[in-house]
């Protein structure tokens, strides 16, 4: 009996040759038996799409499977995928249970059913739907959709019940063979599989078990007894410790007859699994039995802090906890699980099932359920805290780790009419649930619990309402998530949580500014001075990061860039790494805006690092897609392309729609740049239409200029003038001026080739006037040699194209490949009529000229550039800046400190300001601050 067979051996080397990834769980424990169905099952497999194994309870249908899931697995080179359903409780969760377990996220604005057709619709895998009985209607539609759509895809179930579909092949699994009665011999009884089973699981108990002539008759009678059931075989063989193998079966002999009769509807096999549980339970101590029951309460394991603080009541000692769950290890009625960070603690579905019949037997039921309720509820506060200062190492992977806990905690309260708690759960998962790409999950739950009244909590309802709108806005519904916003503001005003209120007025302001940000900027100064006459330095951080964001969207990136130090300097004296790993990328981005490429790099770099030491996928995806366009605007298209790749595959999986519609975007520019123009096309098309019901004006324009660009490269001047005029007036409305620039010079390079060449220069002049005014030096570049193209032959275009090379040179600004073909052709023209030493003279002469003296040699001729005499393109740099600081509140000798200068200069500058906006009063002017900056002030940011 104690020799290994090879099927043995074979079995412990087959998940060391198992190549295709797989989730299964290493055996703990040898498989006995069940050849003959391994090799049935196996087959099915190969010809039947579904094959369910329908079994009564404790029958040995999960494992099973996944004997049957190790050996076939070369056969599905995409995976075997084990998706265990014990612990849902609700049908609606199962597609999101089952794109959890494969890794799969959802997609915004997609049902979750429809996002893992379109993942699985080409993968050969085999995903293992286990124990489905109290789910088969939502397990027959996610199996049939699933099966229809996806060709080389099958599911093994298992089952109490058929899933009722056509097509499915039901394999009942039977009981262990067991001896007849009257086999009594050690020959008549050692080849029955379930006596090997009792005798293997016997010799692994600290009595040495051995089968021999003496007692085989009594493990012959103890398996009849349980009618071949494995695990109750298991839980009588585990009893050894304590009795001898004729007191087994004199206690199974006692109370088999009670339970057959109490259950008379109930197949006879239930009742034989009742009775080990039943016989088990009565050979507990009062304490053991006391923490089984209260144990039925979780869901999907636990930690022993969680037992400690749920089950330690009346009966129960928290001294005691440790041993006596110990003692429950021991005797297989609680399954220990270790992982890297400590070991977790459950039940078998039918133990649990068990335990919490008797729970509900005993008068305890609704406090324990209370205290799991309560446990879940301070897990979840203590986490949001954590989470919302961006300390949050490890909370992450615990959360997720007892997400069916708080599922668990979340029905009960609202099926016991308990209001409360479901808010504060929510309202504390909010951020979770964003951070982990649960978006939808965590919506429905928020919904439901915000439909269940509790108008007598306003600071739990005003939370949750938070939450509900942070994790709408976050899915692109701005208009529906605004109200929400704007009515947990209002609550949270009355309330006694202030860093709720803060946060409430901080996600409007938010909210509005993806809206439309030149009207939230009002909004947004306001909260920043609400911040800092409260001395709140977590709401002043935030409302500066906002702040900041707001003015790289509107082009004002000098001011932006002032906010966000400011707002880096508190994340790092708060020790808040999540902020200070946002606040960094969006430095890199005004970096990279104003063509200063090696912060930008480093400013990123460290963004970048920061994210990924904290876990945060989708901040990790926002930088990625920044140093996606960062390389390529070095010429580096294959890392652009790779990074983009990243940064696209996080922003899907964390559920993320701005980012989507931005790194396609950024990958339509990439290929643009290397005259891939179908792919382009694409990339922009499909961004466009992403943008388009998000409201992101600033991604829009950005579209369109890719689409001119590729309609004039195929000669479609009314597609591409089309595209360009809709781009600048989509920029001029946000004040974005970078991308007016950029559709004048493309309708530039239009009227070039299509005349008359005097509005091309006229363009041209216009696109150079502004890239200086925002300091784009990569598009002065690219229009300085657009400029010496339209000069014709002679040494104005050399030097021109000579300062172009310069400034390309100390930037590091590289020239897109697919116009090297026309550069060559207009340089050779530039110089044609020069000699080879006229040639060098002038290029010479070009690139020793700054970047204001390139620039005005370009315009030359073309009268002096002035100010408009009115608005805010009016305004010099000087008052601009005193503009925006009387705007937010300032006085004149605050904004004379901030800006080195005197009041009574202030005082001057304020009285330019306000003659040339058409303002009285600093009321007024913060009013006048609603519109666009228009051309001539600040710089802007290259959102997009």
């Amino acid at each position: 009996m104690g020799q290994r067979t090879d099927d043995d051996r074979l079995q412990e080397h087959r998940v060391a040759d198992f190549a295709p990834p797989y989730n299964l769980p290493a055996a703990l424990s040898s498989f006995v038996g069940r050849g003959r169905e391994r090799v049935e099952v196996a087959g099915l497999l190969e010809d039947r799409r579904l094959v369910t194994l329908s079994g009564s309870p404790g029958v040995g249908k999960s494992r099973l499977a996944l004997e049957v899931a190790v050996e076939i697995s070369p056969q599905r080179p995409d995976g075997v995928w084990l998706v265990e359903l014990a612990a849902v409780a609700e049908p609606a969760l199962l597609p999101q249970v089952v794109a959890t377990e494969l890794g799969i996220r959802e997609r915004p604005g997609r049902d979750v059913l429809d996002t893992l057709v379109d993942e699985l619709r080409q993968k050969r895998l085999l995903i293992i739907l286990d124990n489905c009985e109290h789910l088969v209607g939502a397990c027959a539609h996610l199996a049939e959709r699933l099966l229809q759509h996806c060709p080389a895809l099958a599911v093994l179930a298992t089952s109490r019940e058929p899933l009722g579909l056509t097509g499915e092949w039901v394999r009942r699994v039977e009981p262990l063979g067991v001896p007849l009665p009257g086999q009594g011999s050690l020959d008549s009884v050692v080849d029955h599989d379930a006596v090997r089973l009792f005798v293997e699981r016997a010799a692994a108990t600290s009595t040495g078990f051995e089968l021999n002539d003496a007692n085989a008759e009594t493990v012959a009678g103890i398996c009849r007894r349980l009618d071949g059931l494995p695990l109750a075989i298991e839980l009588a063989a585990a009893r050894l410790e304590m009795l001898a193998p004729a007191q087994i079966l004199e206690q199974l002999d006692g109370r088999f007859p009670v339970l057959r009769a109490a259950g008379r509807a109930a197949p006879a096999c239930h009742a034989s699994l009742l009775a080990a549980l039943d016989w088990s339970h009565h050979l507990l101590s009062g304490p053991e039995a006391t923490l089984l029951r209260r144990l039925s309460v979780f869901a999907g394991g636990c930690t022993l802090g969680a037992v400690e603080q749920v089950c330690a009541d009346d009966g129960v000692g928290a001294d005691e906890v440790v041993e006596l769950l110990g003692g429950l290890v021991r005797k297989s009625l609680v399954v220990a699980d270790p992982n890297d960070d400590e070991i977790r603690y459950r039940l078998l579905e039918t133990v649990s099932d068990f335990a919490a019949e008797k729970l509900r037997e005993s008068s305890e039921e609704d406090a324990v359920r209370g205290a799991h309720c309560r446990w879940a509820e301070v897990l979840t506060e203590r986490a949001d805290a954590q989470l919302a200062s961006g300390t949050q190492a490890g909370w992450l992977r615990r959360l997720e780790a007892e997400q069916d806990n708080f599922r668990a905690a979340f029905e009960w309260a609202l099926t016991h009419d308990r209001t409360e708690p479901p808010l504060r759960l929510g309202g504390a998962l909010a951020l979770f649930w964003w951070l982990q790409g649960h978006v939808r999950e965590g919506r429905q739950l928020l919904e439901r619990a915000l439909g269940a009244g509790a108008d007598e909590a306003p600071d739990l309802r005003a939370k949750a309402l938070w939450g509900a709108a942070f994790l709408i806005g976050s899915a692109g519904a701005i208009t529906e998530a605004l109200p929400l916003a704007e009515e947990s503001a209002a609550l949270s005003a009355g309330g006694t949580d202030d860093a709720l209120g803060d946060r409430a007025r901080n996600l409007v302001g938010l909210l509005s500014m993806y809206r439309s940000p030149v009207e939230a900027l009002p909004l947004l100064e306001d909260n920043l001075r609400l911040a800092r006459d409260a001395a709140d330095v977590p709401g002043l951080a935030s409302s500066l990061c906002t702040l900041g964001s707001a003015l790289l969207l509107i082009g004002d990136a000098p001011t932006a860039r002032a906010r966000l130090n400011e707002c880096l300097d508190l994340a790092r004296g708060s020790g808040n790494r999540s902020l200070a790993a946002q606040v960094r990328g969006m430095l890199g981005q005004a970096a990279l805006a104003e063509g200063d490429y090696d912060d930008a790099e480093a400013q990123l770099r460290a963004g970048l690092e920061t994210a990924r030491e904290l876990g945060e996928r989708g901040q990790e995806a926002v930088v990625l897609s920044w140093m996606g366009e960062l390389a390529r605007g070095r010429g580096d298209y294959d890392r652009a392309r790779a990074v983009l790749a990243e940064a696209l595959a996080l922003a899907g999986a964390v559920g993320r729609p701005f980012l989507t519609a931005r790194c396609t975007c950024f990958l339509g520019r990439v290929t643009l740049d290397q005259a891939n123009a179908a792919d382009a096309c694409a990339h922009f098309t499909e961004a466009l239409t992403m943008a388009l019901p998000l409201g992101l004006s600033y991604l829009h324009a950005r579209c369109l200029l890719g689409l001119g660009e590729i309609a004039r490269l195929d000669d479609d001047p009314a597609t591409a003038q089309a595209h360009f005029d809709e781009a600048t007036a989509v920029a001029q409305v946000n004040g974005d001026r970078q991308a007016v620039a950029a559709a004048s010079l493309g309708l530039a390079n239009l009227a070039r080739s299509q005349g008359p060449v005097e509005r091309a220069r006229s363009l041209c002049h216009q696109a150079l006037s502004l890239q200086e005014e925002i300091g784009d030096l990569p598009g002065l570049a690219t229009s300085l040699e657009l400029l010496a193209a339209l000069c014709g032959p002679g040494p104005d275009g050399v030097r021109l194209f000579g300062a172009a090379q310069a400034l390309r040179d100390a930037g590091g600004y590289a020239r897109p490949p697919g116009s090297a073909t026309d550069y060559d052709r207009d340089l050779t023209t530039a110089g044609g009529a020069l000699d080879l030493h006229e040639r060098a003279l002038a290029w010479d002469e070009g690139r020793s000229l700054s970047v204001g003296e390139a620039v005005a040699y370009a315009s030359r001729g073309r009268g002096v550039r002035r100010r408009p005499a009115t608005g805010w393109a009016s305004l010099t740099p000087a008052e601009h800046d005193v503009a925006l600081l009387a705007a937010e509140g300032l006085t004149n000798r605050e904004i004379g400190e901030r800006l080195f200068v005197s009041p009574r200069t202030v005082g001057a500058h304020l009285a330019h300001v306000f003659a040339k906006l058409g303002v009285a009063s600093r009321r007024e002017l913060s009013g006048a601050r609603r519109g666009p900056p228009a051309a001539g002030l600040g710089k802007t940011a290259n959102l997009i």
